[in-house]
């Protein structure tokens, strides 16, 4: 009789070995999938933040244009009033000849 119980509690603890393995089996199973949902959350976060990333760059390489041009047309206007400056510094007779025409050189 001491034999059968032996078998049958190794049966019963065989039995539960195998049903913890299982269970672990399982668990282990549940959190892969978590863990490739996981996974698929952050690819996508990844794709949206590469996307914005894009935009930006476009957006920042647009203003660099823009400003490009302000900065061009601030210096034009800056020597343009240089200019306008220097002329009414000049004596009022500098800019002619002797014959009384402008000078094409001084302007």
């Amino acid at each position: 009789m001491s034999e059968e119980i032996n078998e049958t509690q190794d049966g019963t603890m065989d039995a539960a070995e195998e049903k913890g393995e299982e269970v672990l089996e399982g668990e282990v199973v549940q959190e892969e999938e978590l863990i490739e949902e996981e996974l698929e959350e952050i690819e996508e976060d990844v794709e949206i933040l590469k996307s914005k990333n894009q935009e930006l760059r476009t957006a920042l390489e647009e203003e660099k244009e823009q400003s490009g041009k302000y900065l061009k047309n601030w210096q034009y206007l800056q020597a343009d009033f240089q200019n306008y400056k220097n002329a009414f510094k000049r004596p009022p007779d500098a800019g002619r000849n002797a014959a009384g025409e402008r000078n094409a050189a001084v302007y």
